[in-house]
């Protein structure tokens, strides 16, 4: 007799199954939280938690609308539907805040699993940072009309949430994953150049 596969992990928590809550939580609750902490900016996380269990609620809207479309769902699909709806979640809460301004990675995202090695000395930690911040201070020169929020998400999805290609172009950014790991080939590539400008200009 042929056994019948296993029910998935969604198909778990639609049937209120408590240990497949805490298991998807647990496997996407860093992610969810570097977007919302990203998104509102340092200003608006004093409702961290409540934005978190916003996102989390997002889920069971409508009797589980949003779980059930989830049911097949590979993990990268799974992953990128929470990337988009923390991502909604935080900038309908930065509008509520009247917060319009695009907020680089800092401090508060270590709660979302960004914490540094205790063992690495402070001079290194603060040369990766600052090494980062760079990066992304040159990333805001390099980007052109007319895609810039498209282009700065998926830079940033990839290289600082670790969403991969395909991951990224299920968000709905209206690029195939080939298009997508172009235009991070592409964003990198004028990245490394402006910032091998600036080196050559402070020799």
């Amino acid at each position: 007799m042929k056994r019948l596969p296993a029910p998935s992990l969604i198909a778990r928590c639609l049937a209120n199954d408590s240990a497949a809550w805490a298991e998807l939580v647990g496997l996407h609750r860093a992610l969810v939280l570097r977007v919302l902490v990203r998104t509102v900016g340092v200003d608006g996380c004093v409702g961290l938690e409540d934005l978190e269990q916003e996102v989390w609620s997002k889920l069971l809207a409508n009797r589980g609308e949003a779980l059930r479309g989830l049911v097949e769902a590979e993990p990268p699909a799974i992953r990128a539907f929470l990337y988009r709806t923390a991502l909604n979640v935080g900038r309908d809460h930065g509008r509520r805040l009247s917060v319009r301004k695009v907020v680089h990675p800092g401090p508060l995202e270590e709660i979302a699993g960004n914490v540094p090695d205790p063992a690495e000395p402070l001079e290194g930690a603060y040369e990766r940072l600052e090494r980062r911040q760079s990066i992304f201070d040159a990333l805001e020169e390099v980007l052109t009309p007319p895609h810039i929020e498209r282009d700065r998400l998926v830079f940033r999805a990839h290289y600082v949430d670790g969403l991969t290609a395909g991951e990224i172009s299920a968000m709905g950014v209206g690029l195939a994953p080939k298009g997508v790991e172009t235009l991070l080939l592409r964003m990198v590539q004028k990245v490394r150049t402006l910032l091998h400008s600036r080196k050559e200009d402070a020799a």
